[in-house]
């Protein structure tokens, strides 16, 4: 059992009792399994590689996805022209006098141009819907945090 002195003295010496990091813990996972359901799924990379830490100060949480594409999905895109990336060693395999191709598959069949005009993706921001249909989970794991918070605090089991 905690004493409310005991409390203030470690948040006043940035030490978070265990009860925070405990509620920290249950906010992080809860919002990134809420952020998992809601990712949009075509091959499952976005999903697999949506992580979470607490800092080491224990105060903090954070949610992120390791997909370099995430933000693409998520903010969208605007319309772009891509063109071919190459190294000098993939130069010296371009065809027609030099000129670098880009090449991909529609349809199965395969296809080769030197440029394409991308209209554009529209944004699907699957981490911020996460986290809005995480909020009554959230105000339900927090008011029974403080409920056990306050009955600790009075020395009632």
């Amino acid at each position: 059992m905690a004493s409310l002195r005991t409390v203030a003295m470690a948040l006043q010496r940035g030490v978070p009792p265990p009860w925070r990091a405990e509620v920290l813990q249950r906010v992080v996972l809860t919002v990134k399994s809420a952020i998992e359901q809601a990712t949009p799924i075509k091959e499952g990379h976005l999903k697999a590689n949506t992580r979470h830490e607490i800092l080491s100060t224990g105060a903090k949480g954070r949610i992120y996805n390791r997909t370099p594409y995430a933000v693409f999905v998520h903010a969208g895109t605007k319309p772009h022209v891509i063109l071919p990336k190459f190294t000098s060693r993939e130069a010296a395999r371009t065809i027609g006098g030099g000129a670098a191709l880009l090449a991909f598959q529609i349809g199965g069949r395969w296809v080769r141009t030197r440029m394409v005009r991308h209209p554009g993706t529209r944004a699907n921001p699957f981490m911020r819907r996460g986290l809005t249909d995480a909020r009554p989970s959230l105000s339900l794991l927090l008011k029974l945090a403080a409920a056990d918070l306050m009955s600790e605090l009075r020395g009632r089991p």
